[in-house]
């Protein structure tokens, strides 16, 4: 059997309404559920939760000292703490910032600094951090959200009046 001719133009198939609507309709039902499991499946954000103990596998401190116009200021005990609850990120009293958490995250200088509810408005603000093995330090600026806690760093910020 011979198939009939078609006439020039012919050979073009036309898209449907719903070959147009349906890949839109796939894209916005993907966000959806990836919004759903982003939200409520995978729980908080690390910062906002309690740790159980501290004898998980993840486990660093740095060295935090501060000044403001000059004068030291102690960083104080239980940053990431209250009898509840331990933060991933926390202090003790003794100078160090602690990250202890089930796997390797990070947590910068301006977790700990939200955490401390340390007011920095007013004042101009200069981060130096020396690393594990380095003689001195080194002036990185003024942005606390770009020093990542390190295990070994020691970090010297320093605050003066505006």
């Amino acid at each position: 059997m011979v198939k009939p001719r078609k006439a020039p133009g012919e050979d073009k198939k036309r898209l449907t309404k719903w070959q147009i609507i349906m890949p839109v309709i796939l894209i916005g039902v993907g966000t959806g559920v990836a919004f759903i499991i982003s939200q409520f499946i995978s729980g908080k954000p690390p910062l906002q939760q309690c740790i159980t103990n501290e004898d998980l596998p993840f486990k660093l401190h740095a060295v935090l000292s501060v000044t403001i116009d000059g004068k030291p200021v102690e960083v104080p005990e239980g940053i990431g703490r209250d009898e509840n609850c331990i933060r991933p990120l926390h202090t003790r009293g003794d100078g160090n910032v602690y990250v202890i958490y089930s796997r390797p995250i990070r947590f910068t200088l301006l977790d700990l600094l939200r955490l401390w509810n340390l007011d920095t408005e007013g004042y101009e603000m200069s981060i130096w951090v020396k690393g594990k093995g380095q003689q001195e330090f080194i002036n990185i600026g003024s942005d606390p959200a770009k020093v990542a806690i390190e295990d070994g760093l020691n970090i010297r910020l320093e605050l003066r009046s505006r």
